[in-house]
């Protein structure tokens, strides 16, 4: 008996589910099993398979399974978990010779032409540790990452690739957002420690749903002064380690084909060293601008930056990608083609085009 029915054996000393609709004589366990809806009436042979939690990318799983079984006249599953929620309900409707039931009353029995489904009772076993926003904030960094790689050899090495790329998060709070991503079918896991990155689609999505603009002032517009070139006050912030990057909507150039004209325009968290060592003249129309300087005061901001040859820095593929998502016609047309790059784990790619 696996694990996942030790975990669950004390909730399991009943002979029914689905508000006593669902009921059956022996003991549970992993064998062909007769099942018996009475008011029907209504039997049916299933095998019992009890998950201590099931995500959106193991419903897909089964849905798949239930229908190869069906083609090849092997016994059926019966799919009991703790809870199923209106949407787990949703998912799995979408397939066809479905059985499945929760230990809270609810439940689905797709077996044409029979159909029961029971939905709306409350759970009784709610995910301890579900993250409130898993792909905002802090924890954004985690799926920023996730996105570099299909397959990780385990947690350590996202933590230590998060303070590659200049962030940091507890260990304990990276477990609870891997779990939510699993919840959520994004990621899968693959044995004691390895996770797959499942539906990089999904998880770009959800980061684009969930992400939140980092507080910002600005942009505030220069003119250079005569005597200094660009590349002598960018040397100088890297040599005073001035936080700062080329914004994202500025860095879309870098990472597809996006031939935008217009000012150097940046992130930074000291536009006081660009005003003062620069010695520039304030404009007041971004079209007499040469350089355009947002001051944000966000580590996030400055999270995954890719830093050239030539030592300029450019806000990462993930963070750009966000934002030109949400810009006008021509950035979020441009973010496609970057859209499509990272579901297809081009990462390292881009990046090694950043760096040339």
């Amino acid at each position: 008996m696996n694990t996942e029915w030790t975990a669950l054996n004390p909730l399991l000393d009943r002979k029914s589910l689905m508000e006593g609709k669902l009921l059956w004589d022996s003991p549970l366990n992993e064998v062909p099993m007769d099942f018996l809806v009475p008011s029907v009436p209504y039997a049916f042979t299933a095998i019992p398979e009890i998950k201590s939690k099931i995500s959106s990318a193991f419903i897909d799983h089964f849905i798949e399974t239930a229908w190869q079984r069906q083609a090849q006249g092997s016994t059926p599953v019966l799919l009991i978990v703790p809870y199923l929620s209106k949407s787990h309900l949703d998912h799995l409707d979408q397939g066809e010779y479905i059985l499945a039931a929760d230990l809270c009353g609810n439940g689905l029995l797709k077996k044409p032409p029979f159909y029961m489904r029971l939905s709306g009772n409350p759970n009784l076993f709610p995910y301890p540790t579900r993250v409130a926003r898993p792909y905002s904030n802090t924890s954004a960094q985690a799926a920023m990452v996730l996105l570099e790689e299909k397959l990780w050899q385990g947690q350590q090495q996202i933590l230590d690739r998060m303070k590659l790329r200049g962030g940091k998060m507890a260990k304990g709070q990276l477990s609870r957002v891997i779990s939510s991503y699993e919840q959520d079918g994004v990621i899968r896991r693959v044995g004691k420690s390895r996770i797959i990155v499942h539906n990089p689609g999904r998880l770009l999505d959800r980061l684009q749903q969930e992400w939140r603009v980092p507080e910002e002032k600005g942009p505030y517009h220069y003119r250079f002064a005569t005597d200094l070139h660009w590349e002598e006050l960018m040397m100088k912030a890297n040599e005073k380690k001035v936080k700062w990057c080329y914004s994202p909507e500025y860095s879309l150039r870098r990472y597809a084909s996006f031939g935008e004209e217009g000012p150097i325009a940046l992130w930074t968290e000291d536009p006081a060293f660009f005003g003062e060592y620069g010695k520039m003249e304030r404009v007041n129309s971004p079209a007499f601008s040469q350089l355009s300087l947002t001051f944000i005061n966000s580590p996030l901001a400055f999270f995954q930056t890719e830093e050239a040859s030539d030592r300029s820095i450019w806000s990462g593929p993930v963070i750009t990608w966000i934002q030109a998502s949400r810009g006008d016609a021509r950035q979020q047309e441009t973010a496609r083609q970057l859209y499509t790059d990272l579901v297809n784990f081009r990462y390292p790619q881009l990046i090694d085009f950043a760096r040339s």
